[in-house]
C-alpha cells in the first residue's frame, strides 16, 4: 500500500497456505524496495514520491 502522505509504503506478501496477504514491511521515502518476481531489481521510494 503507497501513502503519499507519508511518503510511505508498506509490502505484504500473499500466504498460499493461509489464504491471505501478510504484512511484511515497511518501506520509507528513502529506502529501495525490493521486487520479490524481478532478481536484483528495487524501487527507488524517492524517485515515486518525486513532486
Amino acid at each position: 500500500m503507497v501513502s503519499p502522505f507519508t511518503k510511505s509504503v508498506q509490502v505484504f506478501d500473499y500466504n498460499d497456505k493461509k489464504g491471505k496477504y501478510e504484512f511484511r514491511k515497511n518501506y520509507a521515502e528513502d529506502d529501495k524496495v525490493p521486487v520479490g518476481i524481478f532478481k536484483n531489481f528495487k524501487v527507488t521510494l524517492e524517485e515515486v514520491f518525486a513532486e
